[in-house]
Formats: C-alpha cells, structure tokens, sequence
C-alpha cells in the first residue's frame, strides 16, 4: 500500500514538474476586431464557443453546465471585478473562483496621498468555498454575496430599480471602510466572445461595463473622501483558458467637461485564435466606440515608462505614478502580475481628455 501512495505521488509530483516547465508566450499580437454579433443566441453549444466577436448587449446566454466536471474543477476560470474611480482614488474588488480556489482581491490607490493598499485572500481546497457566481452577467433578481476572513470583509448586494441594474459594495478591514453604489444608465456595454481554440473548446466570454454612477464614501484612518459624481464598471469573465496565460489590460475612467469617458484596451499574446477578437473600445456618455488600427509603445521589461497607443481618431498616454508586483505560487498555480495606477490623457475625435485616473496590468499566469 504504501509503496502505491509512493507511486501516484511520484506521478503527481513528475506532473506538477511538468506543467511548470511550460512556457508563456509574451508575443504581443496585433488584434481585431471581429463582426459585431446582433442575432440572439447561445454563447455555447456542447461546452464550446458557438461564435467569436462582440455585441452590445446580453443577447447571447451563458450556460455553465454545458461544461464538464474536470473543466470546472480545473480549467474554468470565474471573476467579476467592480472598479470605481473618483477624481482622487482608484478602488477595485475582485470574486475570483478557479475551481480549486477561491479569492478575493482588492485595490486601492489615491493618486493625491501616493497611498496603494492591496489585499488578496485566498481560500484553499480544504475550505468552505465562500461564494457563487452566476452564469448571467447582467442581473435578473436580487442578489448577494459575503465574505469574511482575518483579511478583509466584502458584502455585496445587487438588485433592480426601474430597470436600472444597481450594486453596492461595502469593504472594510483594519482602519478602511468604503460604502458606494454603482448603477447602469448604459446604452450599450461590451460582450466579448473570444476563442483561444479554432474548435471553441478553450474561450472567454465576458462583459466590460463602464460609466456606471457611483456615489458614496472611503474612510482611510483620519482621511474621508465623500462623492457624489464617479465613474464604476464591471469586467465579469467566465473562461476555459490556457494553462500558460499572458494578457496586458488598459482600462481608466473619468471626464471631460460633462462626458462620461471609459476606455477598455489590451493586447495578448497566450494564444492563435485568441487574436482574431479585440476588447479595444472607448465609451463616451454611456455608448461604446470600437477603436481601429491601435499601435501600442511600450517595453514589456521596463513598464515604468511612458505607455502610448495611437489608433484612428484616438491617442492615449499613460504616466504611471505606482506600480506593485503580485505573485501566487501555490503548487499549480504561479501567478505574476503587475499592476500599474496613473492617469491617462488623451484624446478621442474632437474630445479631449487629462488626468484620468487608471490601470494597466500586466498578466503572466500558470493556473
């Protein structure tokens, strides 16, 4: 007996070995755009993607038991991230579920103070798993969520007012507290079918929100910040991903005059397929632009630099004011990322823009 636990240990450990050696492909490719989808539809049939491109709204639906019981335990990939940004601060929270574990992750940045606080719980195997996420991304009922730990507490509820999708969140750990609510008054938001397979069996499905209002308060020690007018989204991400992943996300929000801007931008390079379908966009006043042609300026191995993208009718710069590494080794897992908070300007057609507060993040991944 012993000598057969020796065995598929030995086997185990020679696997682990193996998918560690496993290299990420950090090819930046050029991407496009594919068709925008208008028909109605599944978003999958027999666990694969039906289609790859972009639409609008929530016309495609997500069926996760389509999925098989190893791909979910293993290979499917969860999250909905809400981001707020005010005039002074950046806050994101992150429901992360990847089927062996569960996390949350959270963010904050004042670009007045230089003040970054970052926590990231994890919940292992052995553990109660904290929460569920639903297969829709845009709400049909009320919902809620709770999590509680030495680390950080989250409560989260969503519910319809009108029509209108609204969300609060309420963080708080140590000596921090934020209470705000978030609410679509959206025209369009981006859904994202992207393959990273021809055969569809590895994809991501997502939707990228942005422009929400938001409205409410953070508390950091002796400093209290109220807003009335803010910007808030959400990247809700349903996957079945690559083992080795790379990503370089962009995304800020903010205002010009009395336009509400956003912008959702990256550029990958993990897989063949996965190219074929871009998430670049610009939302201005609640409707989504597709942005063209994009040409990006930047050094993978020196990120402190000024980061540029130049397409049709649009400039965009970056000027980074902290940048923070993050790491997850955890056996199968090891995660790289680094996150950097600035502020954009730029400029889309005839609309101008300046100190814009945002991110760009940079992903390399074994999960």
């Amino acid at each position: 007996m012993k000598k057969f636990i020796f065995i598929i240990f030995g086997i185990f450990a020679s696997f682990v070995a193996y998918l560690r050696t496993i290299e990420i492909n950090e090819q930046v490719q050029q991407l496009q755009f594919a068709p925008e989808i208008k028909e109605p539809g599944a978003v999958l049939k027999d666990g694969r993607l039906v289609t790859n491109g972009f639409a609008r709204s929530d016309i495609r639906k997500f069926d996760s038991s389509q999925i098989s019981l190893f791909n979910r335990l293993f290979r499917f990939k969860q999250w909905d991230y809400f981001h707020l940004i005010t005039s002074q601060v950046y806050l994101a929270v992150a429901f992360v579920d990847l089927g062996y574990v569960q996390s949350i992750q959270f963010t904050y940045y004042s670009v007045k103070n230089d003040k970054f606080i970052h926590k990231d719980k994890v919940v292992y195997p052995f553990q109660s798993r904290q929460f569920t996420l639903e297969d829709e991304c845009t709400l049909k009922d009320n919902l809620s969520r709770s999590f509680i730990s030495d680390q950080i507490n989250v409560e989260y509820k969503g519910w319809l007012h009108n029509g209108v999708e609204m969300r609060s969140i309420q963080i708080t750990f140590e000596d921090f507290e934020a209470s705000f609510v978030m609410e679509s008054h959206q025209k369009d938001d981006m859904y994202l079918l992207k393959p990273f397979t021809n055969e569809g069996d590895k994809f991501f499905y997502s939707r990228k929100a942005y422009g929400w209002h938001a409205y409410g308060q953070i508390q950091n020690k002796n400093e209290a910040h109220k807003f009335t007018k803010a910007n808030a989204g959400m990247d809700y991400g349903r996957g079945i991903f690559n083992y080795a992943t790379f990503w370089l996300w962009i995304s800020g929000m903010g205002f010009s005059g009395d336009h509400r801007i956003g912008f959702n931008l990256g550029a990958a390079g993990d897989n063949i397929k996965g190219k074929e379908t871009s998430d670049e966009g610009i939302f201005i006043d609640h409707q989504l632009y597709i942005l063209k042609n994009l040409e990006y300026n930047f050094d993978l191995n020196d990120l402190q630099k000024k980061i540029t993208v130049k397409g049709t009718d649009f400039y965009l710069e970056f000027i980074p004011k902290t940048t923070h590494l993050f790491t997850e080794d955890l056996l199968l897992i090891d995660v790289k990322f680094r996150q950097l908070l600035g502020v954009f300007n730029g400029k889309y057609q005839d609309i101008e823009f300046t100190d814009i507060i945002g991110i760009v993040e940079l992903n390399r991944a074994k999960w």
